[in-house]
């Protein structure tokens, strides 16, 4: 027999807070491949034991728990060290016991959290946290409110060609309290961004920053992005080289996978191009150098 425990409807405005100046202590809930951001409601299935636990105590508390993405995916029994720092205190709004032991759940974000230390690891994991909350910007910052309504309106563009995102949305986003809630909102629906590019935006309090990194992130829109583990092996082999770029005050430009999936770089585009007139014709004399013309078509496929 299933055994069904609901609490309050999931509704933003009815949602219990905790006391966001003090740090507190929560029962700790990993995910694999999921980031949940603050308003957003998501469903979730639990199965480890630690797992359900961590449920357990947090539906007979204050049905309040943190809810942190995994480094690996794979791994089965995550410790503190495979749990990003960064992750949301959530509540608990419905949840399902099922009778095999494992636990259906209807969770919605409240705010950013980080750890600041485990206080215990068996037979559940809990930690000590400090809320973080976003870093707002200033009423006439004019470049902020720009970037906000260029997001918006991507979003709605988004929407209106997606066969998989419901229209719904978008009063959904527009009524949202504020623009660091409407980025929010944005990043939990779009099906492009992986878990790499969502927990970045998560670990962005900076409301303007977050802004910025919606209009400018790259992913696609038909082709469905990078989302395979290859595609990320570079941040995750050197986090830190990734770091330093993605903080870097030069202009990063971010193409989506649709665009370059159909930009194809034909001999006779590639003959087209001036020897050392630019940075491409310089790359090219190099690459071509020496080379016949059949030599050169070979080329064009090469590590560029």
């Amino acid at each position: 027999m299933d055994i069904r425990i609901e609490t309050s409807p999931a509704a933003p405005g009815n949602a219990a807070r905790p006391d966001a100046g003090k740090p507190d202590e929560l029962a700790i809930l990993p995910l694999r491949e999921t980031v949940l951001f603050p308003q957003a409601v998501i469903p979730l299935a639990v199965a480890r034991p630690s797992s359900v636990r961590a449920v357990d105590e947090a539906v007979l508390g204050s049905r309040l728990i943190g809810l942190v993405t995994q480094l690996d995916a794979a791994q089965e029994t995550p410790a503190p060290q495979d749990l990003h720092r960064m992750g949301t205190v959530a509540t608990i709004h419905r949840m399902l016991k099922q009778s095999d032991g494992t636990i259906r759940l209807v969770v919605q974000g409240l705010e950013r959290f980080r750890v600041v230390e485990f206080t215990q690891t068996t037979p559940h994991l809990r930690a000590r946290i400090e809320r973080v909350p976003d870093i707002g910007t200033a009423a006439d910052d004019v470049e902020a409110q720009a970037l906000e309504r260029q997001a918006q309106t991507l979003f709605q563009r988004i929407v209106e060609l997606s066969p998989t995102l419901s229209d719904d949305l978008l009063p959904l986003v527009a009524a949202a309290g504020n623009a660091g809630q409407m980025i929010d909102l944005i990043a939990a629906t779009l099906p492009s961004l992986t878990t790499v590019e969502r927990q970045t935006l998560l670990e962005t309090p900076d409301v303007k920053e977050r802004v910025q990194e919606i209009v400018l992130m790259g992913g696609g829109l038909f082709e469905g992005g990078n989302t395979t583990p290859a595609a990320e092996f570079n941040i995750y082999c050197d986090a830190e080289s990734a770091r330093s770029v993605f903080h870097s005050s030069v202009t990063k430009t971010l193409i989506p996978i649709d665009v370059s999936s159909r930009v194809v770089m034909s001999f006779d585009l590639l003959a087209k191009i001036p020897d050392g007139a630019s940075r491409s014709g310089a790359v090219k004399s190099e690459k071509s150098a020496g080379l016949y013309p059949g030599q050169l078509k070979a080329c064009i496929a090469g590590p560029w």
